[in-house]
């Protein structure tokens, strides 16, 4: 997903292709996961001789967020960010020619660790239709 404050050009669309952000200043935390997100920018945009203009922040998400809403540049966040209802900040959903852009995560943990949020987090995984869960490799 892509960070707008409210009144930028883009803001009013429903979703945004990568090519239409080749020009804008983009504002990255530091810490995780600005350098994942910094990754699929760099892998989107970046071209022998033009890389986009990031600006890197030693602050957290919603801090770089709130900046975003103030209209120091636009952010690029996972989808679960955009539950964050920061002052003068739109989501959208940010494409290629294939569609949304996703990011695969793998979780491991020990066979023995019954950590009760551990058991509550693994049944949410395997119940959601969105999220690939293969329980032969989880178990």
């Amino acid at each position: 997903m892509v960070a707008f404050p409210k009144g930028h050009v883009l803001a009013d669309r429903d979703f945004v292709y990568w090519t239409q952000l080749k020009n804008e200043r983009f504002l990255m935390s530091l810490r995780d996961p600005g350098p994942e997100l910094e990754d699929i920018l760099l892998s989107k945009l970046a071209a022998p001789g033009d890389r986009p203009r990031i600006k890197p922040m030693n602050e957290n998400r919603e801090e770089v967020l709130s900046m975003v809403g103030v209209g120091r540049g636009i952010g690029l966040v996972c989808e679960s960010a955009i539950g964050n209802a920061i002052k003068g900040t739109v989501f959208r959903e940010v494409r290629d020619g294939n569609g949304p852009t996703r990011v695969g995560l793998v979780a491991y943990w020990r066979h023995n660790n019954d950590n009760p949020a551990l058991k509550q987090f693994r049944i949410m995984l395997q119940t959601n239709p969105a999220v690939p869960f293969d329980p032969a490799i989880a178990s």
